[in-house]
């Protein structure tokens, strides 16, 4: 006989009718439905490139072109690299959480006191702070390091590196751009 079980000659407490089965407990804390349905995420890339036009439209097309092809010679580099080190990015997200919030407030700094001089240098912290998210983001992908993403989150997995590629074009334009 085990604890909690009713003594044979007692009867149970609760009726016989209302034993059901019940599911775990961890089936009540599975995955929720996902926020990254594919018609939410049509959505989100949809404004996204909305913004990133109208903020392209801004530039001179000279400069959009080289913040596009330093972006593509940015983000191939540093895949090659994040796939190829043994240095595990997926351990910096502490340290880029902070970093995140540097930048927002030199950022926010930089409104007050506007220079061409504090753009660059935001911009350039920017980009090179989404690169190491890349990096990271990666590897998380990539699955070799302590971190990492399972196969069933690959919409996550899309999102996320579409935003650093996204924010690092953006720091780039900010740096090489010339206003119309």
């Amino acid at each position: 006989m085990r604890a909690g079980d009713p003594l044979p000659d007692q009867p149970s407490l609760v009726p016989t009718a209302s034993r059901q089965k019940l599911p775990p407990v961890s089936a009540a804390f599975s995955h929720p439905p996902l926020p990254f349905s594919p018609t939410r995420q049509a959505i989100l890339t949809l404004s996204l490139s909305y913004m990133v036009g109208v903020i392209a439209s801004t530039y001179s097309t000279s400069s959009v072109m080289i913040a596009l092809g330093s972006t593509v010679a940015v983000c191939f580099a540093v895949i090659l690299f994040a796939s190829q080190t043994r240095f595990d990015f997926t351990l910096c997200y502490g340290f880029l959480l902070v970093s995140s919030i540097v930048l927002f407030m030199f950022g926010f700094f930089c409104i007050f006191f506007y220079s061409r001089i504090m753009e660059i240098v935001y911009g350039s912290l920017g980009a090179l702070l989404f690169s190491v998210f890349l990096a990271a983001d990666i590897q998380l992908i990539l699955a070799k390091h302590r971190y990492s993403l399972s196969p069933e989150e690959y919409i996550f997995s899309a999102l996320i590196l579409y935003l650093d590629i996204i924010n690092i074009f953006l720091y780039i334009l900010m740096i090489v751009g010339s206003d119309r």
